[in-house]
């Protein structure tokens, strides 16, 4: 999911540290620095807690698409899996924030 909402977690802003050096004063100036507040909330969601009941069936639907054979591309498919609901849980945190 595309969020318009790019709120950072930890603003901050840069030092210039060439016009500090060479003017000799401190300036400030805004970056787009810092993790968004959405990629925070997924961070901290353990994904092992939420896929720790889920069923091949209810991955697979999430995922759509089936459960490989092959233990590289189930490790992978599993990976997947963890991470697209930590990002559900993101945008669902996401959401209540703007109501």
């Amino acid at each position: 999911m595309n969020t318009t909402d790019n709120t950072k977690a930890f603003p901050s802003k840069e030092l210039d540290y060439n016009q500090t050096i060479l003017q000799g004063k401190t300036i400030y100036y805004d970056q787009d620095r810092g993790m968004e507040l959405r990629d925070y909330f997924a961070a901290k969601e353990n994904g092992k807690d939420i896929t720790e009941n889920y069923t091949i069936s209810r991955a697979e639907e999430v995922l759509n698409r089936k459960i490989p054979s092959n233990n590289i591309e189930l490790a992978k498919f599993w990976f997947e899996l963890e991470a697209r609901l930590q990002y559900m849980k993101a945008d669902a945190m996401m959401k209540q924030r703007k109501l």
